[in-house]
């Protein structure tokens, strides 16, 4: 059967709760009573173009006034609620058959995380294959992103090390360098991820991964 259609009542319920229409109503509201009580206790000798530009810029002039303290009032309101609950991320790590992987549990108020990884050192002689600096690519609910929104109690996760399949030669360990890999030997290297947002310093972790015959393996370094 068809989905029935929503009525004109919960249309205009579902309208009247949405916010961004509430604080524009208000708006029009509050410049429409400025702008009416000034055009009545104008002068009654004026010429109509008179009241009509004098109107206008009350109107216009209150309209953006009440705007302007909306947006200030916000940004406030964003840093009283990141002051009083600062965002914060627990970070963990779980070794894997083939993977392993580093989950992000956010907590506090919303905010845009970003992570920058490298490889800092190799757990053997070897030459550090490359030791820049690499973007992370973060999954958050089966979307892959570069940067993501997390809200208390949500979490996302990224694959840092595994085991890299091939049809034609034996399976090779992989550091997951956002979207490119870089082999390294099965004893490990050290990889640094630094996790940063909009006003904070960077939080930086240190992981050492390696494979093993049973497992790719990682635990803090």
């Amino acid at each position: 059967m068809p989905e029935s259609q929503p009525s004109l009542r919960q249309k205009i319920w579902k309208l009247a709760g949405d916010a961004s229409t509430i604080q524009f109503l208000w708006q029009v509201t509050i410049s429409v009573a400025a702008a009416s009580r000034v055009v009545s206790v104008m002068p009654s000798n004026w010429y109509p173009p008179q009241y009509w530009l004098t109107g206008g810029a009350v109107l216009f002039g209150t309209w953006a006034s009440v705007a302007t303290i909306w947006v200030v009032g916000r940004w406030l309101e964003l840093r009283v609620i990141r002051w009083w609950n600062p965002p914060a991320l627990d970070i963990t790590a779980q070794s894997g058959a083939r993977s392993a992987t580093i989950t992000l549990l956010h907590s506090g108020s919303p905010a845009t995380w970003i992570a920058d990884g490298r490889i800092a050192e190799m757990l053997s002689d070897n030459l550090n294959p490359s030791p820049e600096l690499f973007q992370v690519v973060l999954d958050k609910g089966g979307r892959l992103m570069k940067s993501i929104d997390l809200s208390d109690g949500e979490w996302a996760q990224f694959v840092i090390a595994s085991e890299r399949t091939s049809e034609w030669y034996p399976a090779s360990f992989v550091v997951r360098r956002g979207n490119d890999d870089c082999m390294i030997p099965d004893s490990g290297a050290v990889v640094e991820i630094a996790f940063r947002r909009d006003g904070a310093k960077n939080l930086i972790r240190r992981f050492k991964v390696k494979r093993t015959r049973s497992e790719v393996h990682i635990e803090n370094a």
